[in-house]
C-alpha cells in the first residue's frame, strides 16, 4: 500500500505505466523521495549479450538518478544527465557501452 501510495502520482488509486517509470527512474522527486528499497532492473536480449544481467539500485546516485549494478558482469546501468540517456557502462562517466 505504501509503494502504490508513493508511485501513484493522480491519487487515482491505480498505477499507470508513466507513473511507474517515473517512480523508478527517479524523474519526479515528489514521487520517488522518501521511498526505499532494493530494486532489480533485468536487461537481456542486448546484441551484446555480455551486457544482459539483474541490475541492483545501488544507494548512491548520478545525475540525481539512481544507479543499478549488476554483479554478474560488472557493470553499471545509469542516467548521463548531459546526453539525457540511460547508460551502460564498466563505472559511471562520459563513455559508454551501451545508451538506451
Amino acid at each position: 500500500d505504501e509503494l502504490l501510495a508513493a508511485a501513484d502520482e493522480s491519487g487515482d488509486g491505480q498505477l499507470q505505466v508513466e507513473e511507474f517509470v517515473k517512480w523508478v527512474f527517479a524523474e519526479d522527486q515528489a514521487i520517488s523521495g522518501g521511498v526505499k528499497g532494493k530494486f532489480t532492473l533485468k536487461i537481456s536480449g542486448c546484441s551484446r549479450p555480455e551486457l544482459n544481467g539483474v541490475y541492483v539500485k545501488q544507494p548512491e546516485c548520478y545525475y540525481r538518478r539512481p544507479i543499478f549494478h549488476c554483479i554478474e558482469n560488472e557493470r553499471y546501468l545509469f542516467y548521463h544527465g548531459s546526453r539525457k540517456q540511460w547508460q551502460i557502462y564498466s563505472r559511471t562517466g562520459k563513455y559508454a557501452s551501451a545508451r538506451l
